[in-house]
């Protein structure tokens, strides 16, 4: 049970880094835009 705690907490941290690189990648290219 342990094992797979972690596993989704490992998973959501990595999911929410990816957010957050895909986040400020469209905040530049939007400020390119403009």
């Amino acid at each position: 049970v342990d094992e797979d705690e972690l596993y989704w907490k490992r998973r959501g941290r990595c999911e929410e880094l990816a957010w957050a690189h895909n986040f400020s990648h469209v905040i530049s290219q939007s400020a390119q835009c403009v």
